[in-house]
């Protein structure tokens, strides 16, 4: 009996060790987090040296920024905006098209050119499944009133507000790509908009109160670059051998092919001029989508879309707010009243901020030829797009929300006169819409 209450003590006494120690670790590195989350002893981490996997959201920012100043005219919206600019490309200069590295309206720009004189830069800063939340994230973060574009056009409809397939705008690809670019502090603003709901901010938060966890990313950088450097002067006396790259992979000619995945890659995507795109039915998908009204995500989308276009009205950039055409069949999807909701936004909007507004969902103006799918267009229906909205800029008048001196629109210069400085442009006429 008396060695069995001997190995019964000593047991008790290990357990009783075990968990003093594990409390006491528990203590310590709430001590060191608390005083590494007070004193905050990293500085900021340049946003271009963050590790990002390749997307569209980092091709299109590498791009953006690769030039001296920013593009002139700059395309936003979904695949629906991206997908047809890039097809009508490929017809228009009769090339092979690889969309991750053609981030450009050739067309856009030579119809701009042919009414101006002018060669404008068009950027297609589309980017799949976009939100007007991550339009935000583009335009927020890349933006500024040293390095900003003439004119913005955004390609809109109703599924950028209420996608039901976002859970929060925190949630999408570009929230968490352009958040590098955003402080502490912006972050903290944005949450109420961006995570509503606590149970959205279960990483938010980790992050913001476990130091170690959420400066991992910055500590990996930072020891990443110290052991380069060493690497570097130790094999500074070895030839460097380049390895040949890897073009095993074919390239798809669907443009389908890039929107999903996990890496969007150079050489995934060839899009050839005058493609056939057999017909594709994505009901399905869509169904999902417009499972509900999702009141809540719209009104946050439109609060978004606020403060997006103040911040353009603000830096004097022109906007273009376009409402993307869509088969009927995609239209008796939509949840009952959603799309006449949207549109009345659409309206306010563009008198609030002094916009101009196309709309091009008329069930008129494109055909079903134009579609290789119930809403997204190909490359004839990337024609008639730009075509329209080089139109539109030729002839709608400029804006700007609140000026008093303006007081007659036939007093104000077309976008195209505003942006380019020319006055002679010929103002387009006879067109819908207007």
């Amino acid at each position: 009996m008396a060695s069995v209450s001997t190995v019964s003590v000593s047991e008790t006494v290990k357990t009783k060790a075990k968990v003093s120690a594990f409390a006491l670790a528990v203590v310590l590195f709430a001590v060191i987090n608390g005083a590494l989350v007070a004193a905050q002893p990293l500085a900021p981490l340049n946003p271009d040296r963050v590790p990002a996997r390749p997307s569209w959201e980092s091709h299109r920012t590498q791009d953006f920024q690769a030039t001296p100043s920013a593009p002139d005219v700059v395309l936003l919206g979904s695949s629906l905006m991206m997908i047809p600019t890039a097809c009508c490309d490929a017809d228009f200069l009769k090339v092979t098209i690889d969309p991750v590295v053609h981030p450009y309206s050739k067309y856009l720009q030579a119809k701009i050119a042919e009414k101006s004189g002018k060669q404008l830069q068009c950027f297609n800063f589309a980017l799949p499944g976009g939100m007007i939340s991550d339009h935000f994230m583009v335009v927020s973060s890349l933006v500024s009133p040293e390095r900003k574009p003439k004119l913005l056009i955004f390609g809109l409809s109703l599924r950028d507000f209420i996608d039901s397939g976002v859970e929060c705008a925190a949630a999408t690809p570009a929230y968490h790509y352009f958040s590098r670019y955003k402080s502490d502090r912006e972050i903290e603003a944005m949450l109420p908009l961006s995570m509503p709901s606590l149970l959205n901010r279960g990483e938010y938060l980790v992050d913001k109160y476990i130091y170690l966890f959420g400066k991992r990313l910055q500590m990996q950088v930072l020891t990443a670059y110290a052991m380069q450097n060493q690497a570097a002067r130790l094999l500074a006396s070895y030839p460097v051998k380049k390895l040949s790259e890897d073009t095993s992979t074919a390239a798809s000619a669907n443009p389908d092919a890039a929107l999903t995945g996990g890496e969007v890659l150079k050489g995934m995507v060839a899009l050839q001029p005058d493609a056939f795109y057999p017909w594709q039915d994505n009901s399905r998908e869509y169904k999902k989508r417009f499972k509900g009204k999702n009141d809540g995500l719209f009104k946050i989308q439109q609060e978004y879309m606020n403060k997006t276009l103040s911040q353009l009205q603000e830096q004097g950039i022109e906007v273009l707010l376009v409402n993307m055409p869509l088969t009927e069949a995609n239209m008796k999807l939509m949840p009952e009243g959603s799309y006449q909701k949207y549109l009345q936004v659409l309206a306010q909007e563009a008198e609030k901020y002094g916009c101009a507004l196309l709309d091009l969902n008329d069930q008129k103006t494109f055909v079903t030829a134009n579609f290789k799918d119930p809403v997204h267009m190909n490359g004839s229906g990337g024609k008639v797009l730009i075509d329209r909205i080089a139109a539109k800029l030729g002839s709608t008048p400029s804006a700007r929300s609140g000026d008093p001196s303006v007081t007659a629109p036939a007093s104000r210069p077309s976008i195209l006169a505003a942006i380019t400085g020319n006055k002679q442009i010929a103002v387009s006429k006879n067109l819908s819409n207007q």
